[in-house]
């Protein structure tokens, strides 16, 4: 960096103590900027990923819990749970209709267990089940049937 400096010093021909200083000035000011930039960026993409939906393997259905007053209910797959937003109690997975299809996913829930078909579940980063039994489980965005 002082080199670099030193090359502009001389391109430019000044010889005053004080435009050296400035240009110096000048050029850390950028490098504190650029250091910023990137702290930012960095900070940013570890908070937006922390808040993605994470998508399941392929995997079965083998338990559904359904009948729950407010249209809500819980099943659970053929492999280990995820659990990216954190929530208290993976055991279940719940699906709440104040935040999506209920219905939708049921019936493809449904669907996919009486033909044994693979299915992949959406799992929210940002939100776990908030509705009596569904409370403190992972809350399912979306699913997908193989």
């Amino acid at each position: 960096m002082v080199f670099l400096v030193v090359i502009i010093y001389y391109k430019l021909r000044l010889y005053d103590v004080g435009a050296l200083e400035l240009i110096k000035k000048t050029i850390l000011l950028r490098i504190e900027m650029k250091y910023l930039l990137g702290v930012t960026l960095a900070l940013a993409a570890t908070m937006a990923s922390s808040a993605e939906d994470q998508w399941t393997e392929k995997v079965k259905i083998s338990e559904i819990y359904t009948g729950y007053t407010g249209g809500y209910f819980l099943f659970k797959t053929s492999k280990t749970h995820i659990n990216p937003a954190k929530c208290s109690n993976s055991a279940l997975y719940s699906v709440e209709p104040s935040k999506i299809d209920a219905q939708s996913v049921l019936s493809t829930l449904l669907a996919a267990k009486m033909s044994n078909t693979d299915v992949k579940i959406a799992i929210s980063g940002s939100h776990c089940g908030s509705s009596d039994h569904a409370n403190g489980k992972p809350a399912v965005s979306r699913v997908g049937i193989f």
